[in-house]
């Protein structure tokens, strides 16, 4: 999730919290910069993109997924780059 999203970080820790079987209550929570902020221009957006892809290849090399399911251009963009490139 992206490093600025406190309101997902919150409704996972509180869905998994919620679970009756507590035990496999082992998620884990990745975080990146987003690549583009609300009403960030679109020219300074090339930057942060490129920031966002470069801490999102690590991650996906590191996790090595063999799907990316996504919600939101923020994080979708360099993940799904990654993930293209490293042929996730």
């Amino acid at each position: 999730m992206a490093n600025t999203d406190q309101m997902s970080n919150d409704k996972v820790t509180e869905f998994e919290s919620s679970k009756k079987n507590k035990e496999n209550n082992q998620h884990k929570i990745y975080r990146i910069p987003r690549s583009r902020e609300v009403r960030q221009s679109w020219f300074t957006s090339i930057w942060t993109t490129l920031v966002a892809i470069i801490y999102a290849f690590p991650l996906v090399l590191y996790i090595n997924p063999r799907i990316i399911l996504c919600n939101g251009p923020g994080t979708c963009i360099p993940l799904c780059f990654a993930g293209l490139l490293l042929k996730v």
